[in-house]
């Protein structure tokens, strides 16, 4: 089954000097107790939440580790520095963990834990964690959101469109056809762009099931090539589309010379100023909701460069906030 558990304070402690840093700017506190506050109208907050499960990545037979993905972004966050910033609030709202081999009911639990963050007004900021942190992060913007035009876009290797296990359960593998089945239930359009697809990392009849399903690909041998020519009018015209966004990374997209600590590595992923260039596009259009970052993996990390890339981002994406505030 899975549980919540509040973070330990005592994670959060750095450097002090002055001017502010993540570890003194964080509050830490307990979903369960009702602490997080309700957000004042105006005002500007991100909540953080771990998804500490790789149950997912074990069932797609990949490496696992990314249980403890969460931690090892927090521990990267926390010396990261903060400029004007004096009127946002920032919230630890602890992690949802995978006990045993309940990957369904983890990602349940994730997505009540999404909408009570959304429903009090923060932008969530979920660090995971395998890539089914996608099928509960949904979960939550469902529960707490209309969705009806809800695009989805997702910065990774990785199409995750394959097929359920047996027994209608999901992995890793499956996050984004398990939005897309729901999606068709509820007789509402499916939205998905995937940003960075490595050709050597998806079978032709993943390919076919994209295609099938409307979905927009920009590859990552397009961007290598072309940089932001490759993706700027596709993304442009996808969120022109949507009223909302959500946005998952990935980190298997990038090059693993930037990000080794993840399950699957790749040689010719995509690179950070790709993935900051398009922040800035989605933050600017206003429509952006919700962002994870998942595929942690710190066993494989290489001297913690996986956990500071993904931490940077975490940071380049609230001063991306702040430029258009």
């Amino acid at each position: 089954m899975g549980s919540y558990q509040k973070t330990d304070a005592t994670i959060w402690t750095g450097r002090e000097d002055k001017g502010e840093r993540f570890f003194n700017k964080v509050k830490v506190v307990d979903l369960l107790k009702n602490e997080l506050p309700l957000l004042s109208k105006g005002g500007t907050s991100f909540a953080l939440l771990g998804f500490c499960s790789d149950e997912g990545v074990r069932r797609n037979q990949g490496r696992v580790g990314s249980k403890d993905g969460p931690l090892a972004l927090r521990k990267a966050l926390r010396n990261k520095c903060f400029h004007n910033f004096n009127d946002v609030e920032l919230y630890d709202c602890g992690d949802v963990v995978c006990n045993g081999r309940d990957l369904e009911g983890v990602q349940k639990l994730l997505g009540e834990k999404v909408a009570i963050i959304l429903e009090k007004g923060h932008f969530p900021i979920l660090l995971g964690g395998g890539h089914s942190i996608s099928w509960g992060h949904y979960q939550g913007l469902e529960k707490a959101k209309s969705c009806d035009s809800l695009g989805v876009i997702n910065i990774d290797a990785h199409y995750d469109l394959r097929p359920l296990l047996e027994g209608g359960k999901g992995s890793s593998g499956t996050p984004f056809l398990q939005i897309a089945e729901r999606r068709k239930e509820q007789k509402k359009p499916f939205h998905y762009l995937c940003v960075g697809v490595q050709e050597s990392a998806n079978t032709t009849p993943l390919f076919e099931t994209a295609k099938e399903l409307g979905v927009k690909t920009i590859l990552a041998s397009d961007i290598l090539s072309k940089g932001s020519v490759a993706y700027k009018q596709v993304v442009s015209s996808f969120v022109e589309s949507c009223q909302e966004i959500y946005l998952t990374l990935c980190l298997d997209g990038f090059s693993f010379s930037v990000a080794p600590g993840v399950s699957a590595p790749s040689p010719f992923g995509i690179m950070p100023a790709h993935v900051i260039d398009l922040i800035d596009e989605l933050v600017l259009s206003e429509k952006l909701v919700s962002f994870d970052i998942a595929e942690m993996a710190p066993n494989f990390d290489e001297n913690g460069k996986t956990a500071s890339l993904g931490a940077e981002v975490i940071t380049r994406l609230m001063q991306a906030y702040r430029k258009e505030t």
